[in-house]
């Protein structure tokens, strides 16, 4: 989910029911008529998930389940399936990098 905030965002933040993990925080220049502010993504995942748990969220958030069986089943037919493959490869390990963060600013 796509949030907006003119404070830069919590990246792990308690909620009733769970946690919110932010990620993909990137700062947006004001304009003539909003001051500046933070875009970020968002999922919700159970109180206490574990590290992989909020990085399957993360990746849950672009990729189902049945993409990613494509992506691998496709990878090697022709260079389309392979360029998607490593996107999705390059996405998966830039969401193990923003839960890092988001648990190395909770510590």
């Amino acid at each position: 989910m796509i949030g907006e905030s003119i404070y830069r965002p919590k990246l792990i933040e308690r909620t009733r029911g769970g946690l919110v993990v932010r990620f993909d925080v990137q700062a947006l220049p004001a304009d003539d008529f909003r001051p500046e502010r933070y875009q970020y993504d968002s999922v919700r995942v159970a109180d206490g998930a574990s590290r992989g748990e909020m990085i399957d969220a993360v990746i849950g958030s672009r990729y189902s389940h049945a993409d990613e069986i494509a992506l691998i089943n496709n990878r090697d037919i022709g260079p389309e399936g392979a360029t998607k493959y490593v996107d999705y490869q390059k996405f998966r390990a830039q969401a193990k990098a923003w839960v890092d963060e988001a648990l190395g600013e909770e510590a």
